[in-house]
This record gives C-alpha cells, structure tokens and sequence, in this order.
C-alpha cells in the first residue's frame, strides 16, 4: 500500500479502533512490537494522551489481544 492508501485504509477504522492504554516507558518496545508484528496500517499510536501514557489503536480486536498478552 502506498503512504496516501494507508492513510485512507486508516480513516476508515479509526473512529472505532480498539484501543490499549499504555505507559510511556513501553512506547519503545510497543512500538518495536507492531512494527514486527503489524502491518502500518493495521495499527496507530497516539502519544501523550494522559501525564506518562499513550493510546495503541488497532484495527481488529485479535491484534489488541496479542498486543496486551505479549507487551503488558
């Protein structure tokens, strides 16, 4: 998929991702995490949601369920 592609694929799923509350001390290895497990545009990160926390979006509930069991 071309960057504008995921960017589009990512709109469409957004508004009802399934969302994980994450400390900012994991940003690193969650981020390491989806980048081998995910494909971009299967996931998102919004950072700095809360003081020390960030949000992981994805597009179906079995990558948040992974997610959760592997990194927290």
């Amino acid at each position: 998929m071309l960057p504008l592609e995921q960017l589009d694929y990512k709109n469409g799923w957004l508004p009802q991702a399934h969302r994980c509350t994450i400390h900012s001390d994991l940003c690193t290895s969650a981020t390491r995490w989806l980048r081998r497990n995910l494909k971009p545009h299967q996931w998102h990160i919004l950072h700095w949601t809360s003081i020390y926390e960030h949000q992981v979006l994805f597009e179906l509930s079995e990558h948040l369920e992974v997610f959760k069991q592997d990194i927290l």
